[in-house]
């Protein structure tokens, strides 16, 4: 009596085992493919930083990181090292006080193409004073303003205006760092937001300007003084 096998043929369980390395092994690529898709989009996040954001605007949760804020954020580095390592062009015109928030100083930076860069002015009155302090690009465009002011009350605040190339306001806030408050603006009127600089620097002033004093020299203080020198 032949005896009755309860197992599958030796061939069928080769197919069988054939067939389950095939699919653990597509499994495994499509694991791996979808790993290399999720490695690519991050790494482009971090090549790209706006693929992220598309065309949402700059809002209250992502103004930090936005690109365009960030954009901004780079020409202001970039200006305040060049006027650390100076290489730009410093120009200052100094006026006495005359008349509440009229400029008594105004200072211009500008790069060897004669492109403006930086530029800020300040002024006050008897209870307040403020210096706006704006950032142009490479091609001369106002890209951001840091507004400092201060009132006799104590009261300190920092303003910040970010603008895109065409100079439209992206961003812009206020902060208070001491005191009881003032009635300095929460949105910074146009008129201190300078387009062009160059023309803002040599605007005439209702207020007389200050002239630098020549230090005497080195032989004007010996005759001055009467003074002697080496073995004398």
């Amino acid at each position: 009596m032949r005896s009755i096998s309860h197992g599958a043929p030796s061939g069928l369980d080769s197919r069988l085992a054939d067939g389950w390395q095939v699919s653990a092994g597509l499994v495994r690529g499509v694991q791996n493919r979808q790993l290399i898709c999720c490695l690519i989009a991050f790494l482009s996040l971090i090549a790209w930083p706006g693929l992220g954001y598309g065309n949402e605007g700059v809002t209250s949760k992502n103004w930090r990181n936005h690109p365009e804020i960030v954009e901004v954020r780079n020409i202001y580095k970039s200006v305040r090292e060049a006027i650390d390592s100076k290489k730009l062009q410093k120009d200052v015109r100094e006026f006495d006080y005359c008349e509440p928030y009229v400029d008594t100083v105004r200072v211009l930076y500008v790069d060897h193409r004669g492109v403006v860069r930086n530029y800020y002015f300040s002024g006050g009155s008897d209870d307040s004073a403020m210096r706006r302090d704006l950032y142009y690009d490479l091609n001369g465009k106002l890209r951001f303003a840091f507004i400092q002011a201060a009132a006799a009350n104590g009261t300190r605040i920092e303003h910040r205006i970010y603008f895109s190339p065409d100079g439209r306001r992206l961003w812009e806030m206020q902060s208070y760092h001491k005191g009881p408050g003032y009635t300095f603006p929460t949105e910074w009127p146009e008129e201190d937001l300078i387009r062009d600089p160059k023309k803002a620097f040599e605007t005439m002033s209702p207020c007389k300007r200050k002239v630098k004093k020549q230090r005497a020299s080195p032989q004007g203080e010996q005759a001055e003084t009467g003074s002697k020198r080496g073995g004398d």
